[in-house]
């Protein structure tokens, strides 16, 4: 990384003035780093060199940052590689469980997601039902498949939860709508974090937020912000939506210990939301 972190500042023709940048954010796939040129600071993410494609596009993610910018939806883009993204520094607060039940916060969130999924479309890659097949189909394959996600599974197919989601036009997403990639400032919200930005269904992004708040008044006042009128089928591919997300919780369980142990809380959200659907 921190080879990496060097180039990208000689490349920027930033190395002298930052010999020792302070990481101010690291995740599974990057890292991020506060720089300075004279009084302007500003954040630069070094990529991971290992990219998977079929999670990420470094294309797509570059346009559907670009564009939310451009809505204020995101930070300024400076700069953007393959291996590095230069951006604007924001001061930020990302949102809180709680913060979702206030009814202005929740509708900046919602305004900040409709402005990134109007805009210009990109490829479509692994969809959340594809990815949930990918990771059950290698528990399997390991042997580490417990009679309790068996019957989730089964139970996805039973109820037919793919062409739900799949009924749907799609947009420009964001991919990864969780809490620590939202980002409030004193008069909107922001996204973050931009990687595995696809042409996918709305209720993807919707459903990632409205899972982690496990609320169904959340669930109501989203979709009425998001769509205005709310039709019956509005709240079933919501529900199919948020099942999903319960089931690929479920499926990852406790990895970083590689025991794959099911994921209690995603197996009862998954339950939970499934039942509606029946």
């Amino acid at each position: 990384m921190q080879e990496r972190l060097q180039a990208a500042l000689v490349e920027l023709g930033l190395e002298s003035e930052n010999r020792f940048p302070r990481l101010i954010g690291q995740g599974k796939f990057n890292a991020i780093f506060e720089v300075r040129e004279g009084s302007e600071r500003m954040a630069l993410r070094i990529n991971n060199i290992n990219d998977d494609p079929a999670v990420m596009d470094r294309v797509d993610e570059y346009e559907a940052h670009c564009w939310a910018a451009s809505c204020g939806a995101a930070p300024q883009v400076f700069q953007a590689t393959d291996r590095f993204l230069l951006m604007e520094l924001l001061e930020l607060k990302h949102p809180t469980v709680e913060d979702l039940k206030d009814e202005a916060l929740l509708q900046q969130i919602v305004v900040a997601t409709k402005r990134l999924h109007a805009g210009p479309k990109l490829r479509q890659r692994k969809s959340l039902w594809t990815r949930a097949q990918y990771w059950y189909e290698r528990r399997r394959d390991e042997g580490r498949i417990t009679p309790e996600l068996k019957a989730a599974y089964e139970q996805i197919e039973r109820l037919n939860v793919q062409s739900v989601l799949e009924s749907v036009p799609m947009v420009s997403g964001h991919g990864d709508l969780n809490l620590g990639n939202i980002a409030l400032l004193d008069d909107r919200a922001v996204l973050l974090d931009f990687e595995t930005a696809a042409s996918m269904s709305p209720f993807f992004d919707l459903s990632r937020f409205c899972y982690v708040a496990d609320s169904e008044a959340v669930n109501e006042r989203t979709l009425a912000l998001y769509f205005g009128e709310v039709l019956p089928e509005h709240k079933l591919q919501l529900q199919a939506s948020l099942a999903m997300q319960g089931f690929v919780a479920a499926v990852f369980g406790n990895t970083e210990k590689a025991s794959y142990a099911v994921d209690p809380i995603g197996l009862a959200r998954f339950q939970k939301y499934a039942e509606s659907l029946a």
